[in-house]
């Protein structure tokens, strides 16, 4: 299928919000008693919060999932059923780091929320499901780049590039997708598979690859993931187990799915994200914690507090 492609400026990036920070380094907004690690392959990876990375590699930069709000600031995730927020993001979205575009795994308020809604820039690039491209071009974006399952779009800037996949994902299951098929009450999500490449004096390229699940439950259709990437790098899992409360169903992967997932991709390493931050989240870290150390992933698994760098 064809593949798309995303050209972004040589020049110094523009802020991603109306009233915030003008392009600065990534390492600036690391916490003070943080030291970031250098590495051969020279990625950043920052957890600002529930869904929301800035992710660096050589002269791009791109943000996952803008989620801004503060505690007790609360998102109406379907009809009648809102969730509060509980912890705090790294930083306010007036200090957000300017970055190329933004990966957005789906249009619900706790990964794009009202706040974003109103001081973003509308020109910054947005590649995303083509329900969430469809919704934000109506609402005034101007640079939408929908994915469907499957589909890449390759990011270039200057003589960097890095290659975007969409993988699979489901925020329902059974009779409840049957369900939301017709009502449309969860937006479609997406996941992503991330390739970055680095070119070596010897001429030899050599991938990375990052895996971002996005909102999705776990299902057998994501064993086809391996089959495609049989070898991944990195994985940020979105975790939870956000339950919508009354009907009691849970739309992302609690502790045990989570290890499901990532028993069935072998990433080298993996980072849970997207997983304390609102009230509906039901499967804690602690949940999370323990099924790591019974499944003997304890040494590819990285915890992250928010505002903290990691090097890849």
């Amino acid at each position: 299928m064809p593949s798309l492609t995303l050209t972004i400026p040589g020049a110094a990036r523009e802020p991603c919000f109306d009233a915030s920070k003008e392009d600065a380094p990534l390492s600036g907004y690391v916490k003070s008693n943080e030291k970031p690690v250098t590495t051969p392959f020279g990625g950043k990876l920052l957890w600002v919060g529930n869904a929301t990375c800035i992710i660096e590699f050589n002269g791009i930069r791109f943000m996952t999932d803008p989620n801004f709000l503060h505690q007790g600031d609360h998102v109406h995730l379907a009809p009648g059923v809102t969730a509060q927020r509980v912890k705090d993001p790294a930083f306010d979205y007036h200090n957000c780091p300017a970055v190329d575009f933004i990966l957005l795994s789906h249009l619900h308020a706790d990964h794009f929320d009202d706040l974003v809604a109103e001081h973003i820039r509308k020109s910054l690039p947005i590649v995303s499901t083509p329900h969430a491209c469809e919704h934000l071009k109506a609402r005034g974006h101007t640079a939408v780049y929908p994915l469907k399952t499957w589909e890449e779009i390759h990011v270039l800037k200057g003589e960097d590039q890095i290659n975007i996949v969409s993988m699979p994902g489901k925020h329902t299951l059974g009779l409840m997708d049957a369900m939301n098929a017709h009502l449309h009450v969860i937006p479609p999500v997406m996941g992503s598979m991330v390739t970055f490449k680095k070119a070596h004096t010897d001429g030899h390229i050599q991938d990375y690859n990052l895996y971002i699940s996005g909102d999705t439950l776990y299902y057998d259709e994501l064993k086809e993931i391996h089959h495609k990437h049989p070898h991944i790098n990195l994985a940020l899992v979105h975790l939870g187990g956000t339950t919508l409360p009354v009907v009691h169903v849970m739309v992302t992967m609690d502790a045990v799915q989570g290890i499901q997932l990532l028993c069935a991709l072998r990433p080298e390493q993996a980072i849970p994200i997207h997983i304390d931050d609102y009230d509906v989240f039901k499967s804690p870290l602690s949940d999370f914690q323990r099924e790591v150390a019974k499944t003997g992933w304890q040494d590819r698994v990285i915890y992250l507090t928010r505002g903290e760098e990691f090097a890849f």
